[in-house]
């Protein structure tokens, strides 16, 4: 399946705990919202069609967010 693919954090990232956190209390529109606010330097500014990468954890009618585990946690966010 492929999807527009907006933004990727990793757990070394300085925004990590923050997103984490909001990614909480938020539905999935809601969090791809608040994380444009709190940390845009992960969103890409020309996103692309791509492959979807990782493990599905959420989606909704907008959105898909995914999770890998490797040497370190990783979230992808892409738009359908």
């Amino acid at each position: 399946m492929e999807a527009k693919h907006l933004a990727i954090i990793t757990q070394s990232d300085d925004c990590w705990e923050k997103l984490a956190d909001e990614y909480q209390l938020w539905d999935l529109d809601s969090f791809v919202a608040r994380a444009r606010i709190i940390a845009p330097h992960i969103f890409f500014d020309e996103p692309e069609f791509s492959e979807i990468e990782g493990e599905i954890q959420n989606e909704d009618g907008n959105y898909i967010l995914t999770w890998e585990d490797g040497m370190d946690e990783c979230m992808r966010i892409y738009q359908k």
